[in-house]
């Protein structure tokens, strides 16, 4: 669901133009899917490209140690790690499932890639990763999407207008 094996595929188109590049894949580690992920970056001749790193408690300090975050779901609600990317900063590449269009806003905070599209996503990797400045622009926007829409101080405070809206239109007119 999380789209694991086409990051990887991308990753090969990736390393052969930058193959300096590296990735990390946080998650799931010890499962037969991970086993499966490993000698998929095995047979692609990635082993020095890539990590499984699994579980991660310190997952903020690993996002704001890197320059793209990239969630090629097939699958996704509201993604949590993906706003966890945006507010260290990080401009993404995700895939256009789910709440992920709701999230990135294209060309600003990040590019939407469709699902399953491994050469594409490689394309907006490299495209971040040639372009420092344009990273750089989309990692602010992206940290500033995140604290102004989707932190618990903007939610708390549109879901209380909420709250307020229905109780002054619901109210019958003798009660308020």
């Amino acid at each position: 669901m999380k789209g694991v094996d086409v990051l990887i595929r991308a990753a090969a188109i990736v390393c052969g133009e930058l193959p300096e590049t590296n990735f990390l894949i946080a998650g799931w580690a010890g499962t037969k899917y991970a086993r499966e992920m490993q000698e998929l970056i095995g047979s692609l001749g990635l082993e020095t490209n890539i990590k499984l790193i699994g579980q991660v408690s310190t997952i903020l300090s690993i996002l704001k140690s890197c320059d793209v975050f990239c969630l090629l779901s097939r699958s996704e609600g509201l993604s949590n790690a993906l706003l966890e990317a945006m507010t260290c900063g990080l401009p993404c590449v995700a895939t256009s499932v789910g709440g992920n269009p709701e999230v990135v806003e294209e060309q600003r905070t990040g590019f939407l890639v469709a699902a399953e599209d491994a050469h594409g996503s490689a394309s907006r990797i490299m495209e971040l990763l040639r372009n420092p400045s344009l990273r750089a622009e989309m990692g602010k926007n992206s940290q500033l999407r995140a604290t102004k829409e989707f932190s618990v101080d903007a939610m708390v405070s549109r879901m209380a207008a909420l709250y307020e809206q229905l109780l002054t239109t619901q109210m019958p007119r003798e009660r308020r």
